[in-house]
């Protein structure tokens, strides 16, 4: 591959190593398979040196953008759809879900999980519908909120997006799921049913509605329920956001006090 790369001066990151390559990708038009020019060409292109090099081509490789075959070079990797919508489960460990994102991530919920079970109603095949009511049977198991019952809850979600026939809603809906995941204990704790039941009888309206292929049904009572989780996770953000103010507030009437007595 032949480009015109500007030189990257000596004192420069590596990570504007990986930029540059970035753009030579970009540029160029490489396609999943290409091989990069060798280490010794792209040094010179960018007049770093081979260390930093190295580097820059770490930070691809971690970014999946490029793979390093021993012997052969670096090749411009091929990325799948499944890759785009995957946490790797280290990270999910440690990524933070502050609640105004918990707030968003159950909005886009909503705009999406309405049209799934819509979809769902219109052309779920016999073992997509097996698929969903055994996850609704395993919630009813668990006997509604509580520990048992967010992972069938979930599951249940998400194999009305695979009913959908769309390949990306249960992709991005798991990835939704997982990060709501962060939240279980809060969830399970704190997430108030209107009556007993009344999260087995909205679920059940959903699986009727879809069964029966009534896809407005569907539709509306899947965002009726979503409304719900809504307005949970809105009145979270709200009480902790309050929270937070009271904590400061009773901070800096401290510090004044202590700064009026110093006076």
């Amino acid at each position: 591959m032949k480009n015109s790369l500007e030189p990257i001066k000596r004192n420069s990151l590596s990570n504007l190593v990986a930029d540059r390559i970035l753009d030579l990708l970009h540029v160029t038009g490489s396609k999943s398979g290409d091989r990069l020019p060798t280490e010794r060409e792209l040094c010179e292109q960018l007049q770093v040196s081979r260390t930093a090099l190295r580097e820059g081509l770490k930070e691809l490789q971690a970014m999946g953008v490029i793979e390093t075959r021993h012997g052969d070079g670096s090749f411009v990797s091929k990325i799948s759809v499944d890759e785009l919508f995957t946490i790797n489960s280290v990270r999910l460990q440690v990524i933070e879900i502050n609640p105004e994102e918990l707030l968003h991530i159950t909005e886009v919920r909503f705009l999406i999980e309405g049209e799934t079970a819509l979809l769902a109603a219109k052309q779920a095949n016999p073992t997509q519908l097996e698929a969903i009511e055994h996850q609704l049977q395993r919630l009813i198991a668990a006997g509604g909120v509580g520990p048992k019952s967010l992972k069938p809850d979930l599951m249940f979600h998400i194999e009305i997006a695979v009913a959908s026939g769309n390949i990306i809603y249960p992709k991005l809906l798991r990835l939704l799921m997982n990060l709501t995941m962060r939240y279980r204990d809060e969830i399970i704790d704190d997430f108030p049913e209107p009556y007993t039941g009344a999260t087995i009888e909205v679920h059940q309206r959903i699986f009727d509605a879809i069964e029966a292929g009534a896809g407005h049904e569907a539709r509306a009572a899947m965002r009726e329920h979503l409304e719900e989780n809504i307005t949970w996770a809105r009145e979270r953000a709200a009480r902790l956001r309050d929270q937070r103010t009271g904590s400061e507030m009773s901070l800096g009437a401290k510090a004044k006090t202590l700064l009026i007595h110093e006076t």
